[in-house]
């Protein structure tokens, strides 16, 4: 289900494949082009703040503010806006948090890399990091911490973000004890991850810590610093290694703590399992699926091959009167497989009843509302005019691509307009590959090349088709006398139904509205209506 080989071939810059290499040799090479890639520090007295967003990192200052001190966030000009400090709320591995207050008393949560703190060698992968963070961060959702601008504090990159007053999930535990308190606070959670994964984001550290409440008392997922945006490749350290333990072993899915599968199972399960740790620990009051936080500590190994082995309590020992449905979905998400294990938030949403749950709690449903884009879905077929109606309906409809990576910025493509401008590819047919001089592309992407000028998209990576109704693709091109598959493969989620698939080696697969295409894993293009 989540692709049959972790390796890849490289592409020459003329676009010969060679050998495929595994990840621990690949990683020797990243962990090699951090050094070069690492922004140099610059001159003391150049103009700190002389380039918007994160582009530019110069000699950070420290960042140490109390309480009543002022803080100057530049969001890119030249002149910073002030903010009070009313008090630190947090520190981590890479940065701080700190409540501000603005213009009108309007108070905010100001996040700043401690870049200070850190080696020049290291700035570089961290504002990366940070910069995937600012994204997953503006996506629009209520049950999600919104972010609102990017820029410096003292040359250190931070983010201006909402304040969440209403503590956290794990200082909040008793509150959430009873099926009315309960329910309606994951089932809103549930929207939030369904809205991270729908835009092919993983938050990939969830945990009760990470779940935020707003005065009013809607929950709010939040710390998006090991946001993945889907299959990127694993940032490593300059000794090699996969990231270190910046996430919560204790939370995190198996596959997260194997180095051979981190990259390549980077998807929607592995949030799930965790999802599923943190709701079995907020209902029974603190316990562990496989063991106590002391097992844990005392004998890490045997603790994960309890794991491994799917030998866990079940949450009925500890609580009895949850309801069943519930305590399946909560021990779908503990599979140690990723393939067994539940799929995403919509299989979730829908095994609880989250349309009841919501009506009981008298909650409003997200808008648009998770059910009405899920019931396109629905395995009931419509009357025979209604599909018509549909299928008119969806002709008309004009279909694009979003470039989630591999592009300029959240680029989109109008492809029946590019369609009847050029095509390489035969007719009703369009090509996306690597942008290459010496060969003609319809939509051509950009990848980073790697080490020694390897890629790994092909120059000629994939074909997607106008139908009677809609657009399929296909992995690689047509020849003059066969088809020819791309080196390095092509997959397709779709979150909204929790769906994974490599089409490589298939024929044609009809896109969906909200598909994510990953090619050969380094570029993402979302199949959108305009």
């Amino acid at each position: 289900m989540f692709g049959k080989t972790n390796s890849r071939k490289k592409q020459s810059p003329q676009g010969a494949p060679e050998h495929r290499r595994g990840l621990l040799s690949r990683s020797l090479d990243w962990a090699r082009e951090l050094f070069s890639l690492a922004s140099p520090p610059e001159p003391a007295h150049s103009p700190a703040l002389s380039r918007p967003g994160f582009e530019g990192i110069h000699i950070p200052g420290v960042v140490n503010y109390r309480e009543g001190d002022t803080a100057v966030f530049d969001p890119g000009g030249t002149t910073g806006e002030p903010f009070q400090v009313i008090r630190k709320l947090g520190e981590g591995g890479c940065g701080s948090v700190y409540q501000v207050e603005g213009e009108g008393r309007k108070q905010y949560a100001l996040k700043i890399l401690d870049l200070w703190k850190k080696q020049p060698m290291e700035w570089h992968s961290l504002k990366q990091r940070f910069e995937k963070s600012y994204s997953a961060g503006r996506l629009g959702s209520d049950y999600l911490v919104k972010y609102y601008h990017k820029g410096y504090c003292k040359s250190n990159p931070a983010i201006l973000m909402e304040y969440c007053g209403g503590g956290d999930l794990e200082t909040r535990m008793p509150d959430f004890y009873k099926p009315e308190q309960y329910e309606p606070m994951i089932v809103k959670l549930l929207y939030g991850l369904q809205t991270l994964h729908a835009s092919g984001c993983i938050h990939r550290d969830i945990k009760l810590k990470n779940i935020l409440f707003d005065e009013v008392g809607n929950p709010k997922l939040t710390d998006f610093d090991l946001s993945a945006f889907l299959n990127n490749r694993t940032t490593v350290s300059v000794r090699g290694k996969v990231k270190e333990m910046w996430f919560t072993p204790i939370f995190a899915a198996p596959e997260s703590l194997r180095e051979k599968d981190v990259y390549r199972l980077t998807l929607p399960p592995m949030d799930m399992f965790a999802f599923g740790v943190t709701v079995y620990h907020l209902l029974t009051s603190g316990k562990y699926p496989w063991g106590t936080l002391d097992d844990f500590e005392q004998d890490q190994e045997a603790y994960f091959n309890r794991q491994r082995d799917g030998e866990f309590q079940p949450i009925s020992f500890y609580r009895p009167d949850i309801d069943p449905n519930w305590a399946h979905a909560i021990h779908s998400c503990l599979e140690p497989d990723p393939g067994k294990r539940m799929p995403g938030p919509y299989h979730f949403l829908q095994m609880v009843n989250h349309e009841v749950v919501m009506r009981r709690s008298g909650g409003e449903m997200p808008t648009p509302a998770p059910a009405a884009a899920w019931s396109a879905f629905s395995s009931s077929a419509a009357p025979l005019k209604d599909q018509e109606s549909a299928g008119a309906e969806e002709k008309a409809q004009r279909f694009g691509l979003q470039l989630l990576s591999g592009g300029s910025g959240q680029a989109q493509i109008d492809l029946g307009a590019l369609l009847s401008e050029r095509a390489v590819g035969s007719a009703g047919e369009l090509i996306i590959g690597r942008r290459d001089a010496s060969v003609q592309q319809d939509i051509a992407v950009d990848e980073i090349p790697k080490p020694n000028d390897d890629y790994f998209v092909s120059r000629r990576h994939a074909t997607i088709r106008r139908e009677k109704v809609g657009w399929a693709i296909r992995d690689g091109v047509a020849t003059s006398n066969s088809w020819q598959g791309s080196t390095n493969e092509t997959e397709i989620y779709n979150a909204e139904k929790g769906t994974y698939e490599n089409i490589s080696g298939q024929g044609y697969r009809k896109l969906e509205a909200g598909d994510i295409i990953t090619l050969a894993g380094e570029v993402k293009l979302k199949f959108i209506t305009l």
